[in-house]
């Protein structure tokens, strides 16, 4: 039946549910729904959290990711390592962030964070085994870019960080889209 804005919306009005979005307010919140409908029931569940933070994170990471591109395009690899790894932290703090993970949102050290990473790369799915690798390397090689006069760093290499770096910011966007953070144009 026609339903006019403000009046109630009965069981027997509802044939289906397809999808159903949280309003602002509960976004940063996992939740379960179930709703009985008049032929069977509704259940929808998000465990994701903090997308609102995520989000935050994620943009720190491309404007870092941004400064990495430019270094790479002109071979400075020094700053490049620098800008790649806080890149590479604040995208995997923001993969993480959306799991009810209270450790990860409390992180004052790299030490945590790097322990957080390969600790999620373990299973491929959070943090993929490549990407963990990388954010490693870039660990080892931040040290050596910044203070060592003897640092060199292979082009070709430079370029597999970067390409990693696309990978888990994609791997990011691809829920903040999905939680309306972002719109898939971003």
């Amino acid at each position: 039946r026609p339903i006019k804005k403000g009046e109630a919306v009965l069981n027997k009005d509802i044939e289906d549910i397809r999808s159903f979005h949280l309003i602002d307010e509960e976004k940063d919140f996992g939740h379960i729904t179930i709703v009985r409908l008049v032929k069977g029931w509704f259940v929808g569940f998000s465990f994701i959290y903090d997308v609102s933070k995520s989000k935050e994170l994620y943009d720190i990471a491309i404007e870092f990711m941004k400064s990495a591109y430019l270094d790479l395009q002109e071979k400075r690899h020094r700053p490049f390592i620098e800008s790649a790894l806080i890149a590479a932290e604040n995208l995997a703090k923001a993969r993480i962030y959306l799991l009810p993970d209270k450790e990860i949102r409390k992180a004052k050290t790299h030490g945590l964070v790097q322990g957080k990473v390969n600790r999620y790369a373990q299973t491929n799915s959070i943090i993929k085994l490549d990407q963990k690798d990388v954010f490693n390397e870039l660990i080892k090689l931040r040290d050596k870019a910044r203070y060592d006069p003897k640092f060199s760093l292979e082009h070709s290499k430079a370029e597999k960080i970067f390409n990693a770096l696309k990978g888990l910011s994609k791997a990011v966007f691809i829920y903040l889209v999905r939680f309306g953070e972002l719109s898939n144009k971003t």
